[in-house]
């Protein structure tokens, strides 16, 4: 295969990756100091297929802003008194997490947000607890 060819078929690949990379809901995340010093974290996925200001559509866009702002304030090379600001660090779901599932496109079956990558953060004066909060992930795809 030419290298013309296979620049068509990676562009092909990834714009067509991109046309299933919606979440149903957008989500939005909110960090905050708590009076015990916890770094808290909360997640919503909205009810509205509409995004609004702070707000992402896709899994990959909203975790790499997550990933920055938990970075900036608990990641100890870049933070150094990240473990004396803070006694901990929580993430908390305040809604149930819609990721769409799959989608079947002829022969093709897709996650429907193609973008899904686990969490990973750097050296962090603290690992994060998760509180579910009674909440549930529900349609969950990684191919």
């Amino acid at each position: 295969m030419g290298k013309i060819a296979k620049l068509f078929l990676i562009c092909t690949l990834l714009l067509a990756g991109e046309s299933f990379a919606d979440l149903p809901y957008a989500l939005k995340f909110s960090c905050s100091k708590s009076t015990d010093d916890v770094y808290t974290c909360d997640i919503e996925q909205l009810q509205s297929s509409k995004p609004t200001a702070n707000t992402y559509t896709t899994w990959g866009s909203f975790l790499q802003a997550f990933q920055i702002e938990i970075e900036s304030k608990l990641d100890i090379s870049k933070n150094p008194s990240a473990k004396t600001d803070y006694s901990g660090f929580v993430i908390r779901f305040n809604s149930n997490i819609d990721f769409g599932g799959y989608q079947k496109t002829g022969d093709v079956i897709t996650c429907r947000d193609a973008t899904f990558a686990p969490m990973n953060f750097g050296p962090l004066a603290f690992q994060p607890t998760i509180d579910g909060n009674g909440k549930t992930i529900k349609n969950f795809c990684y191919i």
